[in-house]
């Protein structure tokens, strides 16, 4: 996560405020089953030694469907910083928000439902994409 901070504000605590973000993040979940009931929980974690646990918690229903045929999976899409918020912001001395890995972990809201998730990252100055899934 990479943001994009003000210049510097010596009347302010906060010297370096939050302009936006270098990249858009979206996670999309695909039902492998195709039922449309499936809900999993995403939570954010700052993958950093200072991280203590899960900062927010989101769940999301996988109800979306491009066409009513079997062939079209049910999935959902969900914009990671609309859904985490300022739990998306990992806050530093006198800056609103500095850069840190982040680890977003998805779980069934049922015990062994199948589901196919990954996240697409976009570079807002390149609009180049890059696709992140499962280890």
């Amino acid at each position: 996560m990479t943001p994009i901070l003000s210049d510097f504000d010596p009347n302010s605590l906060e010297h370096y405020h939050l302009l936006g973000w270098r990249e858009r993040h979206t996670l999309r979940v695909y039902d492998w089953d195709s039922t449309g009931t499936l809900e999993v929980v995403v939570r954010l974690r700052w993958g950093s030694f200072l991280s203590q646990g899960v900062q927010v918690e989101v769940p999301l229903k996988v109800r979306a469907r491009d066409f009513n045929d079997f062939t079209y999976p049910y999935y959902a899409e969900l914009d990671l910083v609309q859904a985490f918020g300022n739990g998306y912001c990992f806050p530093g001395l006198h800056i609103a928000c500095v850069a840190y890995p982040a680890i977003f972990e998805v779980e069934p809201t049922t015990s062994g439902a199948r589901y196919y998730a990954f996240i697409s990252t976009t570079d807002n100055a390149t609009n180049h994409v890059a696709i992140y899934t499962a280890r």
